[in-house]
């Protein structure tokens, strides 16, 4: 970084936003529109209501490692993804319709078979102007779409990059302590500005035909299924999801339902209590495999397909096997 920085490599921007296009082998275009966040709109911990928030367990032991480093880079090198939900496409989408007005930065290949990437540096007030716009309408959209699930909206959830993001709201917590012993008294209790308050995160919208989500299978042992059903159920009709229960007797039937785990689609195997034989490989399966555990699972089982994408969509479970 030091070296970069020594060099000239990184050049200093006025102000803005960088809209990017990007191209891998899983896909000819996801793009993304590279952004600074307030993390004092971000809490991590479980039960959080603000504006940006986790979309999974934050593991805290990961966190002091990742500040130590943090605290003494010289500039910021980010992987995060922060999802929007936004079916109209009025935040990205927009910007990359134009984006031909805009001055571009880099077109170049990813390093490994990582793909293309092209970034558009977006710094006109009327461009800046409308993503503040477009992003302060989502927040209103949103808090409808939620209703009673969540008391206040969901504007950033976390696509990737969850314990980076993490570490930089401790870092930051850290130097606004810091910052406000110097601070006089009298404004003791006002948050201070500093570099630190903010992180650079790609912002993508769950709605990017370039970003796919695939599905999550889970396998769950040692259940009363007569009582889970019921739970399940409820649960759907408490967020308005439609639910398709079938019951299966025999390995036939339910080997012709898991078909729906097509080769290639990667399946998360999460087992309760034991099945050695599937523990032991317990981490990523594809469709394939899924089929052959139909084979060793005792029955009478039970499948689970919900039939709509839940926001955040990472929580989307598309099928749940219990084995009574």
């Amino acid at each position: 970084m030091e070296l970069y920085l020594e060099q000239g490599v990184l050049q200093p921007h006025k102000p803005g936003f960088v809209l990017v296009d990007r191209s891998t082998p899983h896909t000819t275009s996801r793009k993304g529109l590279i952004i600074a966040v307030d993390l004092e709109c971000y809490d991590y911990n479980v039960g959080s209501q603000s504006l940006i928030r986790a979309t999974e367990g934050t593991v805290l032991d990961r966190i002091p490692p990742r500040v130590k480093i943090r605290e003494n880079a010289p500039i910021e090198l980010p992987h995060i993804m922060v999802l929007i939900d936004d079916p109209k496409k009025t935040v990205i989408e927009s910007l990359y319709a134009r984006k031909d007005t805009y001055r571009k930065l880099y077109d170049f290949d990813l390093m490994q078979g990582g793909g293309h990437i092209t970034g558009w540096k977006v710094e006109d007030e009327e461009s800046l102007a409308q993503v503040a716009s477009a992003l302060q309408k989502l927040v209103g959209d949103v808090s409808c779409k939620q209703g009673d699930v969540s008391p206040k909206p969901l504007l950033f959830a976390m696509g990737d990059g969850n314990h980076s993001l993490a570490s930089a709201k401790a870092h930051w917590e850290n130097v606004k302590a810091s910052l406000k012993k110097s601070q006089p008294e009298e404004i003791s209790d006002a948050i201070p500005d500093h570099p630190a308050r903010y992180a650079l995160v790609e912002l993508v919208n769950v709605h990017d035909d370039g970003l796919v989500f695939e599905p999550i299978h889970r396998v769950v042992f040692g259940i009363d299924r007569t009582n889970i059903q019921k739970q399940l159920i409820d649960a759907a009709r408490r967020i308005e999801l439609d639910i398709d229960i079938q019951l299966f007797d025999t390995k036939e039937a339910a080997n012709a339902a898991i078909k729906i785990a097509k080769d290639g689609i990667t399946t998360a195997i999460e087992v309760h209590k034991d099945s050695n034989t599937i523990a032991n490989e317990r981490n990523i399966h594809t469709g394939t495999k899924m089929r052959e555990y139909a084979d060793i699972l005792p029955f009478p089982g039970l499948i689970i397909k919900p039939y709509c994408r839940l926001y955040p969509p990472v929580h989307l479970i598309q099928t749940i096997i219990i084995i009574q």
